[in-house]
């Protein structure tokens, strides 16, 4: 006879009694068939709603980095900031690192 395996895992969590009783409620309906269905696609729409924001964020702070930068350059404080964060003495290293160094001069 062939085994049977499960496509699922088994989780323990602690709610308020107000998403308890929401769940309960919502697995009674035609929609779901337990309270596992609704946590399962509950989460689910979390986790994509959740990626979505995270990516949208990071995408938005990579877009400002070049007007940062702009302004940066138009004042002499940032202008020798910037020269402090990336000067780099360059030292005799293995002649297999072959990383670049960054200096502004």
């Amino acid at each position: 006879m062939a085994e049977v395996v499960k496509k699922k895992e088994q989780i323990n969590a602690t709610v308020s009694p107000w998403i308890k009783k929401r769940c309960l409620e919502l697995a009674e309906t035609p929609e779901f068939s337990s309270v596992s269905d609704v946590v399962s696609q509950a989460l689910s729409e979390f986790f994509g709603k959740y990626d979505y924001i995270k990516a949208k964020e990071s995408k938005e702070r990579e877009d400002r980095i070049p007007d940062l930068l702009d302004a940066l350059m138009k004042t002499k404080e940032g202008q020798e900031w910037l020269k402090c964060i990336f000067k780099t003495e360059k030292k005799p290293e293995n002649k297999e690192d072959k990383s670049r160094k960054v200096i502004l001069d």
